[in-house]
């Protein structure tokens, strides 16, 4: 499989707007630029965009079991996995040398995983008023 096109900066800013200021889905964000919905849905990830008016999740007990989504098998990050990744991340590795480090993960999840370990300490922060 190849590598996509990169989005333009105009597709950057009408998926934040939509996103954003309309509350548009990834879905109908992806049908409206003609892109893929993953293409949407990694680039909010990777940016922190949100609806507007998200509310702040309960924390809930972590995974820690491996389950079946889209017929792959997902095996979660533990909470020590996160705790090694944000370590080695603070000491400037990048992402295909901590999951090296980690064993038996891929550098996009160990990116994916940074950008939700980010989001959830912006809504934590968020939620006790630090900004």
């Amino acid at each position: 499989m190849g590598r996509r096109p990169s989005l333009t900066d105009e597709q950057k800013d009408l998926i934040a707007e939509l996103r954003e200021g309309r509350g548009w889905s990834y879905a109908r964000i992806a049908i409206k630029l003609k892109i893929a919905e993953g293409s949407v849905s990694w680039y909010c990830l990777k940016q922190g965009i949100e609806k507007p008016g998200r509310k702040i999740p309960v924390l809930r007990q972590p995974q820690t079991k491996p389950f079946t989504r889209h017929g792959r098998t997902v095996r979660p990050f533990s909470p020590e996995e996160d705790a090694k990744m944000l370590e080695l991340s603070a000491e400037g590795l990048k992402p295909a040398a901590i999951a090296r480090a980690l064993g038996n993960r891929r550098p996009n999840s160990i990116t994916g995983r940074l950008y939700t370990l980010a989001r959830h300490q912006d809504r934590a922060d968020a939620s006790q008023g630090i900004g």
